[in-house]
């Protein structure tokens, strides 16, 4: 079917990760910035345990599992594995990328045709990818620190600090910028795209890569689309 955009199992993984990532978002932030309104339902929370702590600590397990099966699942999945070939990058991206850029620019008069999964789905897919791995990598030797201070240098914990806040405000950044922007105020899916709701795509999206589609897209003639998450 042309327009399935996402399969179930996807969506379920889509919104188990947009769960477990709003719930350190919250009660990540809210250590640094204790003062602020949304922080403080949190701090009501605190007597002898912290319990900002803990939930930040069961969002990061819940992130990680859901992390650990996407990258299970397209190992045992042929399926999904092929269904997710499709974000690979290849040498379409940096010509439509250059083609989005100069109409958004206002050279051009028509819109450019994006490929089913084209480079903005592509580059969102693989920042969550990047930024898993530096989060999953910089939260775990603080969570061990303990174990990190006995086995590494004191140095390695407060990189690793530095690292984990400043890729935390980079992700919600891109998240509240850039995600938000393709997936709501985007002209071609506003006001809302529902695939991460119901699989599939709306017709403004699925007219505008459909020359492509038919086509083949020059990628074996796979008719799926897909969202970056």
């Amino acid at each position: 079917d042309r327009e399935i955009r996402m399969l179930p199992f996807e969506r379920i993984q889509h919104a188990v990760l947009a769960l477990s990532f709003l719930t350190l978002v919250w009660t990540g932030f809210a250590l640094k910035y204790p003062d602020q309104w949304w922080a403080r339902p949190l701090l009501l929370l605190e007597g002898a345990h912290s319990m900002r702590s803990l939930i930040h600590r069961v969002a990061a397990a819940v992130f990680i599992l859901v992390s650990v099966t996407h990258l299970v699942s397209l190992i045992v999945s042929h399926k999904l594995r092929n269904h997710w070939k499709e974000m690979l990058p290849n040498a379409n991206d940096p010509r439509e990328a250059l083609s989005g850029f100069a109409y958004n620019l206002g050279l051009g008069g028509n819109p450019p045709v994006r490929s089913p999964h084209s480079y903005v789905e592509k580059a969102e897919y693989w920042a969550v990818v990047w930024g898993a791995i530096v989060m999953i990598a910089s939260g775990s030797l603080l969570w061990a620190n303990n174990l990190s201070m006995k086995l590494l240098p004191k140095a390695w914990l407060d990189i690793s600090t530095s690292v984990h806040f400043y890729e935390a405000l980079l992700a919600t950044l891109a998240i509240v910028v850039w995600h938000f922007y393709s997936s709501i105020f985007d002209p071609d899916v506003y006001p809302l795209n529902t695939a991460f709701l119901t699989g599939k795509t709306i017709k403004k999206q699925a007219s505008l890569t459909e020359p492509l589609e038919t086509a083949g897209s020059g990628r074996g003639g796979l008719t799926h689309t897909h969202d970056a998450e």
